[in-house]
């Protein structure tokens, strides 16, 4: 029997049908197979344009990811350079958010408030920064009401200090909005004028100074010309007249207050006049006990008695400057430590026979001045020059001072008026 027509499994004899059947179901297992290829190709070529895709959207979010960084990266510098510019303004700045939190506030703040930048940021405004700048208007009102608030000047103490310590304080309150236009904070902005101020009261003392100097300039030459004669005549009259002539004694008057009012012109035109220093090199010790019995015999002194203490070791001690000039500032120091003194004076002069950053220095103190250190330092600010209570004495006194390079303080110690000097040394 042959194999090809005997099934091997039954043992029997395989008819074409069967045979058909079998090569049937070879196709389709081949048409199948192609197919699953064809399957299998695609999805090849599906996975290959998917990695394409990948690595091509890989590569992008890379791309958009080191832009991002970069973007991040130049929003982080220019914020540091905001907060840096921020910090580094004169002005004070405080900015509240719309919940009327602190978000900002700069190094000037702190100084202008004394309060610490920890203190307040991330607090609210109401309760940290406002009780200790209570004015009016502040940021939270401003955002309540929509509206800014113009520049005032305001007198501000920090915490701790008291009136004399008083700053001239420059607030304005702005409003800061979104792209929209929307209000999303408010800025406080302080600013310390009291420099400014002061300067300005200075240029403005200066001004009235000098049409002042010029006028008393003119006046003061008037006024000699007249006197003059006045002199003369009374000279006449004196000579004229006994001595045990009651009218006497009013002729001495006449001259008296000649010589002072001689002597006030003086003072106008020291002060009015420039001042051109002779320096030479001196001793100090001799040159203070020459300038004491120099001003004993002005006629400003109503003393009955001064009695001198010099305390020193006898060491020669050199300065540098104008005898004539430094002879006018003892007398008008003089005359300043004893203004409305009629009785009796002790002049103690100390000496440092150190000499310090190239000053020659030394004390005048006076015990039984009438006068105190508040009404000399008074007498120095321009513009009480002339007032009753100081003359012009500190004021000649201080310019002096800056022409021959030398400089003073002025102290009230043990019931005595001290005045310490210092002159440049040879």
């Amino acid at each position: 029997m042959s194999t090809s027509n005997t099934n091997r499994v039954t043992g029997q004899l395989a008819t074409p049908k069967t045979f058909i059947s079998n090569k049937g179901k070879q196709g389709l297992a081949i048409e199948l197979f192609q197919e699953f290829l064809k399957v299998v190709t695609n999805l090849e070529k599906s996975y290959n344009l998917l990695q394409k895709k990948v690595a091509y959207l890989t590569r992008e979010l890379r791309k958009k990811n080191q832009e991002l960084k970069t973007q991040v990266d130049k929003t982080h510098q220019l914020s540091a350079y905001l907060d840096n510019l921020l910090q580094s303004m004169e002005a004070g700045v405080i900015g509240v958010d719309g919940e009327g939190r602190v978000y900002a506030f700069n190094k000037a703040a702190e100084a202008i408030t004394g309060m610490s930048k920890q203190q307040v940021l991330g607090t609210l405004y109401l309760e940290t920064v406002y009780p200790n700048l209570p004015f009016e208007n502040h940021p939270v009102q401003a955002l309540e009401w929509e509206q800014e608030f113009s520049p005032v000047e305001v007198e501000f103490c920090r915490p701790g200090t008291d009136k004399a310590g008083a700053r001239i304080i420059r607030r304005t309150i702005k409003l800061i909005h979104d792209r929209n236009n929307q209000v999303v904070g408010a800025m406080e902005i302080l600013e310390d004028i009291t420099d400014y101020r002061r300067m300005q009261e200075e240029l403005r003392i200066a001004s009235n100074m000098s049409a002042l100097r010029e006028m008393a300039k003119q006046v003061a030459h008037k006024i000699r010309n007249p006197l003059g004669g006045i002199v003369g005549f009374a000279s006449l009259l004196e000579r004229d007249i006994d001595e045990d002539d009651p009218k006497y004694r009013y002729v001495q008057k006449i001259n008296e207050g000649a010589a002072r009012l001689e002597y006030y012109i003086s003072d106008l035109l020291m002060l009015t006049q420039p001042l051109h220093p002779n320096f030479c090199d001196v001793d100090l010790l001799a040159m203070v006990k020459s300038a004491l019995a120099h001003a004993r015999e002005k006629p400003i002194f109503k003393l009955e008695q001064i009695e001198y203490e010099f305390r020193s070791d006898g060491k020669s001690i050199k300065a540098r400057t104008d005898p004539d000039l430094f002879n006018e500032l003892i007398v008008h120091l003089l005359e300043s430590a004893s203004v409305n003194g009629t009785g009796s004076m002790r002049i103690i002069v100390e000496f440092d026979e150190h000499a310090c950053n190239g000053k020659a220095k030394f004390s005048l103190k006076f015990d039984g001045s009438h006068a105190t250190s508040h009404d000399i330092e008074k007498g120095i600010h321009p513009e009480n020059i002339f007032t009753k209570e100081s003359g012009l004495s500190m004021a000649i006194v201080r310019r002096i001072m800056e022409v021959l390079n030398g400089s003073f303080q002025i102290r009230y110690l043990n019931r005595m008026l001290q005045f310490d000097l210092a002159f440049p040394t040879t």
